[in-house]
């Protein structure tokens, strides 16, 4: 039953609850240890208050139940902060913890404590209040098993407890389905948050390699896992830094990942902030993309937006980089429109999700126009006809692109924009 169980989720995600587990498990352990200590002083500090007669028995058992909880302690703490996991700890736990609320209750008549408080109804419900929290603990164990498990246990203890002060078979059946119904409500518990944990856990996985957008749109349903894509209407935004690769050469490697980190981390929070994605970097390179995962009707807007801040931004980042010793650097921007497939391209165990077509190709092409035209944006007649009428522009020419036979009609901003 429990491997059944296991099989739900991915190995790295049944690790993680795991670890989980053992985590709350230790800090359980932490609050057994005090409360533990806390009830046999209280226990000897009665008897001496009450002048109670303590035999040897009384000490031998005593120290004995001292060890026992000394060792039970340090077993659970030995096991939660090993590396291994042991599947059978959970079940060791639930049954020592519901055995010592069984032999505290046969012999609650030998506690000091216990001896100036009534016996009976009022010592019932408070052991009844206890195996309510037993099943709730186990909720915050990994697998249905042992809540089931832990959930018979209380069953058993509570009719037992009910009957011996009743002697009334009815009313245990009664107290056994209020457990029962304990039970079932910790394993709702339990599965909710598995699964809150899980898909936590792989929004944070995906969102070191995806976008937020991406990864949102993966939840929404609009993006699938697998491989295999759909056509779309996209903007993508392509940007190279000029002259890298003598930068290469000048610089110390620890120092072109320290130039090229921070230049990322701005020019991807400037593109995040117009509705932009980082789809991948290559090399130097950026390439985004306007409109993944759904189109919104002003993306080619948009980018023209995030390419002027993005120009903006590298003059503070350049000023910084000058304090730090560095050379500024300087980057082509091209902008480009048109159809292309977007999905997961790969393989089953490596997947990217990206766009590939010929408006990716266009764009890519596009950026090595800025220096021949000495300009920072350059963009497509498809996007021209999207800003014209909110930006001011600039025809640069006509240019047959490597690998094209047509021409493509190329813009760039009026300077003073």
């Amino acid at each position: 039953m429990q491997r059944l169980h296991v099989k739900k989720y991915n190995p790295d995600y049944i690790a993680a609850l795991q670890k989980r587990e053992y985590a709350i498990e230790n800090f359980l352990n932490k609050i057994r240890m005090v409360a533990v200590g806390v009830l046999v002083i209280m226990d000897v500090s009665l008897a001496a208050i009450k002048d109670i007669s303590i035999t040897t028995s009384m000490i031998a058992m005593g120290a004995f139940v001292v060890l026992f909880f000394i060792a039970y302690f340090l077993m659970i703490h030995h096991v939660t902060t090993s590396h291994a996991y042991r599947f059978w700890l959970k079940y060791v736990i639930s049954t020592v913890d519901f055995g010592i609320l069984f032999i505290t209750l046969v012999n609650t008549e030998h506690m000091a404590f216990t001896r100036q408080i009534d016996i009976g109804i009022n010592i019932l419900f408070f052991y009844v209040l206890i195996v309510y929290l037993l099943i709730f603990i186990s909720s915050l164990r990994y697998g249905i098993p042992v809540i089931v498990y832990t959930t018979f246990l209380g069953m058993l203890l509570s009719a037992f407890l009910v009957f011996r002060e009743s002697n009334d078979i009815y009313a245990s059946l009664y107290i056994s389905g209020y457990i029962l119904g304990a039970g079932i409500a910790s394993g709702i518990i339990s599965e909710s948050m598995t699964h809150l944990v899980v898909h936590l856990q792989k929004r944070e996985m995906l969102m070191r390699f995806l976008s937020k957008e991406i990864v949102d749109g993966i939840d929404a349903g609009q993006i699938k896992l697998d491989l295999g894509g759909k056509e779309k209407q996209v903007t993508i935004v392509m940007t190279d830094i000029r002259g890298f690769t003598e930068m290469l050469e000048k610089r110390m490697p620890q120092d072109i990942v320290h130039i090229l980190n921070e230049y990322f981390t701005v020019m991807t929070e400037v593109l995040y902030k117009h509705g932009g994605i980082v789809d991948k970097f290559i090399g130097d390179a950026i390439m985004a993309l306007f409109g993944i995962p759904e189109e919104k009707g002003n993306e080619s807007i948009n980018a023209i937006y995030a390419a002027q801040e993005m120009l903006a931004e590298l003059d503070l980042l350049n000023a910084r980089f000058r304090d730090q010793g560095f050379d500024p650097i300087k980057i082509g921007i091209s902008i480009n429109c048109g159809k292309v497939i977007a999905g997961n391209i790969g393989s089953v165990k490596r997947m990217d999700y990206t766009v590939i077509g010929d408006a990716v190709n266009v764009t890519s092409r596009l950026e090595s126009l800025n220096k021949k035209y000495n300009t920072s944006i350059v963009f497509s007649e498809n996007i021209n006809e999207h800003v014209a009428d909110t930006f001011s522009t600039r025809f640069l020419g006509e240019v047959v692109l490597r690998g094209r036979k047509e021409p493509t009609r190329v813009y760039t901003l009026n300077h003073h924009q």
